[in-house]
Order: structure tokens, then sequence, then C-alpha cells
């Protein structure tokens, strides 16, 4: 038998890479966190500009009006409670992602759930030899000199874990916070060496489930054993460490969305079914976003050809194919691009957002004023209370609720914009901070401007800048009507600025729902290949654009259109959230997730679901009633 000294030993134990990013309590077969690369994506912020650009696109101009309609202060209370039913179907969504990614496969189909047995447990194991430590620190304090008692330090020696060898039994430590699986000494039967060389437990000994730290010199296996006893019970006395899981460490292993991106349709395919499921969800989602991308071109088209007209002799057919060819050249390229190749014009685009709110809530009474000069209404001839907004008006609720609930909805995007963000677990933060940010600018808006204008507010809030500066325009200096004619040129051209912004955003979550339906499970096998993408977004882009220039005025179709927005945000998500749920308990993984939140609750979610279903029947059966 080789006579090796315990230094000599723990000294042939291999080295892993990385080891000086690694706690001297570590395996060394584990590979340290340190030594992962950081993910690359999208930071917090410029996660949350594109969501901006989704959610805060040209809707915002009719906030004002609805608040007017259905009164200031009824409005923004109705306007935080959508907002927080948004909330709620957000948290639905990256819950539903998050269980896909564990409980699916690349082939979208189902994995059997080994963490609950003994197969994942070497992961989080450490075996520790309590003898050859306590024997290394008793050699290292003999020969460094007295030191207080107490004070000598105990290193643990880390080996393999060897599931095949000897018997098992488990015992908790209240005192070291960890739980112990031993493999018991076979020198000495009924006995269970602790760190330290203390007893756990033993026939005639300490209590079962406690530990003895004073040392047992006189057993087989400790330093006071000398010869092949005492190497043998060295070599076969070993300890399993597993470090119980404390709250915050715990939150980290629950489950998050993955690098893996799954589109709403898949989803549905998955927890829903292919007929009820895909197939419907994908329907509505092309009717609401077509209808959306033609609406783009035609707002587009016709406030460029309004506001700068190419041809002089007035020709607005002309005028309007020609921006309408523009619009086309600018958004299919984007369309046909990643979020991650846009980021520098999104965030831009997100400055230009935040300048709009400011210049019109700022320069907004100087507005009503210039619109009474132009309508030839002095001062005195008609006061602020007769055109004043109502503060309560439960009457015109049904003009102001469905207006505030398309105002917040982004959520059919949510999969594309999660997907390239680098920590997933910003997720809930990120898009929590939209919804917060947009119904902050949402009700400053619809308050601000709607007690300014009152009644007289334009259906369209940036229509009242028309005639912006034109009071006193003889008494004022070139700058300040350089500013003027700037502020109601910006104010009047942001719907056409912001569509360049919002309809590729919404292309890409078309096409890549068109492509999911079309490949099924082999989505994952495809969405790599540009070539295919790039295909399935153009059929998503160029469509809307042909039928904006062949047709202008939308009309009644796109207000049809729009109601299946209410299936698509409130139904669809609560559903999946639900199903999702219970298909997880039934397949024994676990039901709570990294995002789980108070709103993690199967009754929310059956009432959201219906609520969706009755916001479609209401805003539907008000249209046909004209």
């Amino acid at each position: 038998m080789d006579n090796k000294s315990p230094s000599t030993v723990a000294s042939t134990i291999p080295d892993s890479p990385g080891a000086e990013f690694r706690s001297p309590a570590a395996s060394p077969h584990w590979k340290p966190l340190a030594q992962k690369d950081e993910p690359s994506g999208f930071s917090p912020f410029v996660a949350f500009c594109f969501a901006i650009n989704y959610i805060l696109g040209t809707g915002f101009l009719t906030i004002p009006w609805a608040f007017v309609q259905g009164g200031l202060i009824s409005s923004a209370l109705i306007l935080i409670l959508v907002c927080l039913l948004s909330d709620f179907v957000k948290t639905y969504l990256l819950e539903t992602m998050a269980r896909a990614e564990v409980m699916l496969d690349n082939q979208m189909r189902w994995r059997v759930n080994k963490s609950k047995g003994e197969e994942h447990s070497e992961k989080d194991r450490l075996l520790y030899s309590p003898v050859l430590a306590r024997t290394m620190s008793m050699e290292r304090g003999a020969g460094e000199g007295d030191e207080e008692e107490g004070g000598q330090e105990e290193k643990m020696q880390l080996v393999p874990i060897n599931e095949k060898g000897g018997s098992k039994a488990m015992h908790h430590s209240n005192s070291m916070n960890t739980m112990y699986s031993s493999i018991q000494n076979p020198m000495v039967p009924g006995k269970v060496i602790a760190p330290g060389g203390g007893v756990i437990a033993g026939a005639g000994g300490s209590r079962p489930g406690t530990a003895s730290h004073t040392p047992n010199t006189s057993l087989p296996g400790t330093p006071g054993t000398p010869g092949d006893a005492r190497r043998l019970a060295q070599k076969r006395t070993l300890i399993v460490v597993k470090k119980k899981t404390s709250s915050s460490q715990s939150s980290s292993t629950k489950y998050l969305v993955g690098e893996r991106k799954f589109e709403i349709n898949a989803l549905c395919r998955v927890f829903l079914g292919k007929r009820f499921g895909l197939h419907l969800y994908t329907f509505f989602l092309s009717i609401y976003v077509y209808c959306t991308l033609w609406a783009y071109t035609s707002v587009f088209a016709s406030a460029m050809s309004k506001a700068l007209p190419v041809f002089d002799n007035g020709d607005p057919d002309g005028n309007y194919l020609w921006y309408a060819v523009i619009f086309a050249v600018l958004v299919v390229p984007l369309s046909c691009m990643e979020l991650n190749e846009q980021v520098a014009m999104q965030v831009f685009l997100t400055g230009c957002r935040f300048l709009m709110v400011f210049l019109m809530v700022f320069t907004s009474a100087e507005c009503a004023q210039s619109n009474d000069a132009a309508a030839g209404i002095g001062e005195g001839e008609d006061s602020h209370d007769d055109y004043a907004a109502p503060l309560f008006n439960l009457s015109g609720l049904h003009h102001s609720i469905p207006i505030l609930v398309f105002a917040t909805i982004y959520h059919h995007s949510i999969p594309g914009l999660a997907h390239p963000v680098a920590d997933k677990r910003e997720l809930n933060g990120i898009f929590r901070a939209t919804t917060i940010f947009s119904s902050i600018a949402y009700g400053f808006i619809g308050i601000t401007l709607g007690y300014v204008f009152g009644t007289r507010i334009a259906d369209s809030a940036n229509l009242n800048w028309k005639d912006f500066g034109i009071i006193e325009r003889e008494g004022r200096s070139d700058a300040m009507l350089w500013f003027a004619d700037s502020v109601s040129f910006f104010v009047l051209c942001f719907p056409a600025i912001d569509v360049v912004s919002a309809f590729p955003l919404n292309a890409i979550t078309l096409g890549n729902n068109l492509m999911g339906m079309a490949f099924g499970r082999k989505i994952h096998e495809v969405e790599k290949n540009r070539l295919v993408v790039i295909q399935f977004r153009l059929l998503a882009s160029i469509p809307p654009i042909l039928l904006g220039i062949l047709v202008r005025e939308l009309g009644t179709i796109t207000g049809y259109a729009g109601t299946t927005a209410f299936i698509m945000t409130f139904t669809f998500p609560s559903l999946l959230y639900i199903r999702s749920r219970r298909k997880a308990i039934a397949k024994k993984f676990d039901s709570i997730t990294y995002y789980t939140t108070f709103a993690s609750n199967e009754i929310y979610a059956i009432a959201l679901c219906w609520f969706g279903i009755g916001m479609f029947v209401f805003v539907t059966t008000l249209l046909i009633r004209g």
C-alpha cells in the first residue's frame, strides 16, 4: 500500500481550468460561473426603447380626445386599470415562454423532467473527507506554533462523487446549514464522521441528526489511529456536502426565457392545439397587423404629400404615389433586418417621441390661443368654461375605453422583443417599465391637452398645431417665428416619422409568426436561414403597402380589424398561461417561474380571458350600430 502523506495526496488532485476563479470550497470538476462568456445582446435601455416604439405609436395622438370623451378623471382611472391588466398579460406570456424553454426540445416535443430525481444531483454535491482535512489541519497547526483555541482553519479536500460506493445516510446540521449524505465508515459500524472528525450519528453515541465536534481520536480513520487501518478509513470515509438553497439562490434556478424564440402562435400550437390555437391566433394576428401596416402606409403618404408636395401642379394622386414608393424603399429593407441591426435608428426615434410629447405638453396653452386667433375668436368672447372637458362622463366611456386599450397593445411582439435581450432576468422589469412609462405619458398628455383644448381637441391631437404661432407674428423676432414654425412642422409631421420605425417592428412580428405556422415543429431548424426569413418578411411587408396605394381610405374595415386585438392581447395569453401551468404540473415540472408575480393566478387569468372576449363583443357591437 502506498504510504503517501496527506499533503502529498492533496497535491495529486488535479486542478480544473480556471481554478483561480473558484472558491476554495468548490469541486475541482465544476466549471466556474466566471469562466462563462458574458451574454451578448440588448441592454435593458435599448430593449426599453424598442418596446416604447411598439407601444407609443401614432395611437397616442388620440389619447387626449379619448380623455375628453370619457371625462378627464374617469378616463385616467380606466387607464390605470388597463395598464395593470396589460402588465398581467406580459407576465402570462413570459411565464409561458419560460415553461416552453424547459419543457420542449428543439423539435417541439415534450421533455421528461429529470430534475425531480437523482439524475442531476451530482451538479450541486461535493464530497468531503473529514479525516484528511483534520489531519492536514493538525499537521499544519503543529508546525506553525501555538494559536488561540479554535483559531485553526480547517480546509476541505473535495473529491468527485462516487454514487455506487457505500450505504448512505442523510443528516442535517443546523449549525453548519448543510446537508450531509455520508458513506458510513466500514471500520466502525454505526459511526458517521462529520466535518472536523466529530460523530454525527452512532450506536449509543450522539443523537441522530446532531453533530458532536469533539475529535474522536480513538476511532480508526482519525489522526490518532496509526497504520493501514487509518489510511483505509481515510479513503473510505467521505461525506457528500450539499448546500442548502436560500431564497435568493432558489430564484436563480427558476425557469427563465432562453435563447430559443417561441412566437405566440407556436406557443398556441403547443398548449392550445393546432386548429384552435395556431390557426385561429395567426388569423387574428394577420388581420390586425396587415391592417395596421396598411394604415401606416396611408398615414405616411398622406401626411408627407400635404406637408412637402413634390409636384407643384397640385396633383394629389401623384404626390401620394411618390411618397408611398419612398415609404416602401425605407421600411421594406428595415423589415428584412433583425432588431439588433437597427438599434441606432430605433433609439433615435424613441428620442423623437419624447421630444414630441414634451413639445405638445409645454406649448399647448399657446397653441390653444393660436387656434382661437385663427378662428377669429378674441379675448373675452368665449370663456374656457364653454368648451371645458368634463371630469367625469360615464356615458362617453364607450368611446375612450377602446382607444385606451389599443394604446397599450404590444404584447404580440413580446417574443421578438425578448429574444435579443442579453440578460433575460431583466425582461420583467423592462416590460413593466415600458407599461409604467407609457401610462404616465398617456395620462400626462390626456389630462393636460384635454384640459387646455377641451371639446375643441382634434381626433388626432397633433392637428391642433396647424395654426401654432399665428398670434402676434408681427411683434416677434425671426428666431421665435422660426421656432414656432419648426414646432408646428415637427408636430404635424411626426406621424410620418413615427411609422417609419413602427412599420418594420410589426412586419417582423407578422413575418416570424407566418414562418412559425408554415414550418411548425421545424421552426428552430430554419429560423437561422436568412433567405427563408427574408421571404416571410417580404410576405408581411409588401402586401399592405400595395393595399395602401390602391385603397387610401380604410374606413370601417380597419375598425373591425382592430377588434381582433382584444382577443390577441387578453384572451390568448391568459389561455396560454392556464394551459402551460397545468401542463407543467401534469408533467412534474415546476409551476413557478422566474417571472411569477402576484398576477400569476388562474382566477385572474380566467377573468382576463373573458375581459378580452367581452371587449371584442362590445366594440364590434358599437361598430355595427354605427
